[in-house]
């Protein structure tokens, strides 16, 4: 859709039926993760990735309580909710979420949940504000809790046109609310206009002479809407019938041309050249990101140090990106974790081959910035498998050696570009341990398979989501399943194991089980935001210390801290190193 004036073009709009906006969409959502670290949860409203849902957008979160809420308390695990598009998904990132409703009219914007009454910004004089303000307040229906904002459109709107919108916008709500009441999750209740009729409800005014649109159906559309909601598009509204494309007919066509073109001159005489930037600038954006995380391990006396994975997304999926024969579209619910929880995964669907390297560019950066050893994670073969679904390999071990060929790849490449430890993690491993013992630690040695640098596993109960929380509570007061795994591990060439020990209801006891390995010793809560003393490190690392020799243990976190406040993470970093250098003095 073109905006012409004196024959040139002033605006282009583009909308395609397979790939219309979403903001605006209303869905009867369904969480399926609730992040407390992130004060975040997943939403799946029926797209091909969960959507994203902060707090801060969670309305009764910021509205009429006393006390702000953290989200473990507002949501849980498969509830059902209203929300609202209000950022379309980019790339590998779902769309952005809000439970606070708007829905736009011709002249008014209607915000059911909140009685406020704004003015557009574009409407500048104050007394014509206030007059708009008081206009629109004496015919807001009685008993009407909600709001409106008005759009600049309105400016010269009656008392009719008003009310027409405020009957239309209420009615719409209301329709919106009795969808939700019989609709499944994940169903669409609402979506915002095409760009067809948008047009005449936002662009139309007493200065647009015509209308003129080359599809019968779109016309007939438009003529429909017109005479309901702006019925002074009317008069203007054209079909066009002739045999030569509207947009060459006024030369809209040209005018798209010289607009995309590199280089654009003006009629100054100078000329204005373009470029791509927006990756470069998500590139430096994840370079410094990077640099700081080694920065403020090094200032806290962090001995081995890691880029702090902050070019990922996700520990499984920012390698996943990088594999040939996933289909990402092709989603499927599927149990992870023996079925803890639910959640929507790619397909595997061909064999499967890298694309390329996955972590060259930050791996190189960060050995370029720093002297001290350096360690890089990569998710393990098994925790890989129970996060996909398999449409091609037929069985599990299987699949699981085609991923472990791919890990082997990207990690004798990360050997190379000079990384000191490389470790897999594998949460999956405390939920099954027979399969651990029959094929996943096959898995492993396949992925470590010529390596010369440091190895190491890492094995948690989980954090972050509700189902994990409420799984761990079924497990007693201790929690003895690595008894079984770790002679297996003690049996492997894996040279070193990281384990979760603060606030862990391991017991510390079982370390004796991993004979001959080093044991990355978590000293560091990451599901408490309470900030650890030095002290309090030291203690876990002594006690560690009567199962292990002294010279086997590394202070360690018990998991990641990406999803803390910066400034706790920072805090408990530090700890970290001070209670580290506090034991090796106690230990000597």
């Amino acid at each position: 859709m073109a905006v012409t004036e004196q024959g040139a073009v002033q605006e282009l709009h583009v909308e395609r039926d397979s790939s219309r906006g979403l903001v605006g969409n209303v869905y009867l959502g369904r969480v399926c993760r609730v992040l407390p670290g992130m004060q975040s949860a997943f939403v799946e409203i029926g797209l091909a990735r969960a959507a994203f849902l902060h707090v801060a957008d969670i309305w009764s979160a910021r509205n009429g309580e006393a006390t702000e809420r953290p989200i473990e308390r507002i949501l849980s695990e498969g509830q059902t909710l209203l929300v609202q598009v209000v950022k379309d998904p980019i790339g590998s990132k779902g769309a952005r979420l809000s439970t606070q409703v708007s829905i736009a009219g011709r002249l008014l914007v209607y915000l059911p949940q909140d009685p406020h009454i704004g003015i557009s910004q574009r409407i500048e004089d104050e007394a014509e504000r206030e007059q708009l303000r008081e206009k629109l307040q004496a015919l807001i229906p009685p008993g009407e809790t909600g709001g409106f904002i008005v759009r600049t459109v309105a400016e010269a709107a009656t008392e009719a046109e008003l009310r027409a919108d405020i009957e239309y916008l209420v009615t719409l709500w209301k329709q919106i609310q009795q969808a939700a009441q019989t609709a499944a999750a994940q169903a669409v209740l609402y979506q915002d206009l095409s760009l067809a009729t948008r047009v005449l409800r936002d662009l139309v005014t007493d200065s647009t002479e015509r209308i003129i649109v080359d599809s019968r159906e779109t016309f007939e559309k438009l003529t429909a809407f017109a005479s309901r909601y702006t019925r002074q598009a009317l008069p203007i509204l054209e079909h066009y019938t002739g045999e030569r494309p509207l947009f060459d007919l006024f030369a809209v066509e040209d005018e798209i041309e010289k607009a995309l073109a590199r280089r654009v001159d003006l009629k100054s005489g100078r000329a204005v050249v373009t470029m791509e930037i927006k990756h470069k600038y998500a590139t430096l954006i994840k370079r410094d990101a990077t640099l700081l995380a080694l920065k403020l391990q090094e200032d806290c006396g962090i001995d081995i140090v890691t880029d702090g994975e902050q070019s990922r997304q996700h520990f499984v999926h920012g390698f996943l990106e990088f594999v040939d024969g996933i289909d990402f579209a092709r989603t499927v619910e599927i149990g992870i974790r023996a079925d803890r929880y639910k959640a929507m995964v790619p397909t595997v669907t061909a064999a499967l081959r890298l694309k390329s390297r996955v972590h060259a560019h930050e791996a190189r950066l960060a050995r370029a910035h720093t002297k001290r050893k350096l360690k890089f994670t990569l998710p393990g073969p098994m925790t890989i498998v129970d996060t996909v679904a398999d449409a091609h390999y037929g069985n599990r071990p299987k699949m699981a050696m085609a991923f472990a060929d791919l890990l082997n790849a990207e990690a004798r490449a990360l050997e190379a570009d000079g990384i000191d430890v490389i470790q897999f993690d594998e949460p999956a491993f405390n939920v099954y341990l027979r399969e651990v013992e029959e094929w996943g630690i096959d898995a492993l040695h396949r992925a470590i398979g010529g390596l010369t640098c440091t190895t190491a596993v890492h094995i948690c109960y989980g954090y972050g989501i509700k189902a994990n929380i409420d799984w761990k509570a079924t497990l007693g007061q201790e929690w003895r399943q690595y008894e079984r795994i770790f002679p297996a591990l003690a049996k492997s060439r894996i040279e070193q194991v990281s384990l979760e020990s603060r606030n862990s209801r391991v017991p510390v006891g079982l370390l004796k089980l991993l004979d001959g390995k080093a044991v990355q010793v978590g000293a560091i809560d990451v599901a408490s935001e309470q900030i650890e003393t030095p002290d309090e490190v030291a203690a876990v690392l002594a006690e560690a210390a009567k199962y292990l020799p002294k010279e086997a243990i590394i202070a360690s976190t018990n998991c990641g801290m990406a999803p803390m406040r910066r400034d706790v993470a920072v805090a408990k970093l530090d700890a970290l190193g001070k209670g580290a250098e506090l034991a090796r003095r106690r230990l000597r």
